[in-house]
């Protein structure tokens, strides 16, 4: 669990990807597919702060806007759903774009979860560094 940006790998290396500037949160609950997604988000410039408990999320989610949350659907202490509900009720993230991952969901079904939910969108793992890449830059246009 890490709630630092990830600054000091993306300005050592200088990247000035696709996300540059943008500030991501990511939750999941394994710390392996943790870890894959923040490597492709840092490589495209982003800055990331990353966590294993959704709770401490929230918490975090409280005090700070991030860009875009991205967040695993089943976790066991909260479910992503869940934390998208309690996010939108905090004071900076009502409007904050979410994107969902799971791998409980085939790939034509990723839009329709999400229908009627605001900025949202989900993703099927395992997780493909493009279609990553594009739904983050496509909740942010």
């Amino acid at each position: 669990m890490s709630f630092a940006p990830s600054e000091t790998r993306s300005e050592k290396n200088k990247i000035k990807g696709r996300l540059a500037g943008l500030l991501i949160f990511v939750v999941d609950d394994d710390a392996v597919q943790l870890h894959v997604v923040r490597d492709i988000l840092e490589e495209e410039g982003g800055r990331v702060i990353g966590a294993t408990n959704p709770e401490l999320m929230l918490e975090t989610l409280k005090e700070n806007a991030p860009d875009v949350l991205i967040a695993d659907v089943v976790m066991p202490e909260m479910d992503g759903w869940e934390l998208f509900r309690q996010m939108r009720k905090t004071k900076l993230n009502k409007e904050t774009p979410v994107l969902f991952l799971t791998a409980l969901v085939e790939e034509e079904s990723e839009k329709q979860f999400t229908q009627g939910t605001g900025r949202c969108c989900m993703l099927a793992k395992p997780i493909e560094r493009q279609k990553l890449v594009g739904a983050v830059l496509e909740l942010r246009s």
